[in-house]
């Protein structure tokens, strides 16, 4: 990443996304504000991770989960006053 910024005519403010560039940008004497997006708080998140398919028995499972939870769920029933 330094080599990036190195190559423009200055940079005032260097904003990123990864601690251990941040760390070495500022080391190099840049302003560096590390921007922690939530999108990416864990790391199965980030666009790059290995995915492998849900198997197609926890997906029943998850389904059958919700449909109980919201047949049993009190706020969305109706009241009748």
């Amino acid at each position: 990443m330094l080599a990036a910024i190195r190559n423009t005519d200055g940079a005032d403010l260097v904003i990123e996304a990864d601690p251990t560039c941040a760390a070495e940008e500022i080391r190099a004497g840049y302003t560096v504000m590390l921007y922690a997006s939530p999108q990416y708080l864990m790391d199965i998140w980030h666009p790059d991770a290995p995915r492998e398919p849900r198997p197609w028995d926890d997906i029943v499972d998850e389904l059958d989960r919700q449909k109980k939870a919201k047949a049993t769920d009190t706020r969305l029933k109706e009241h009748h006053d």
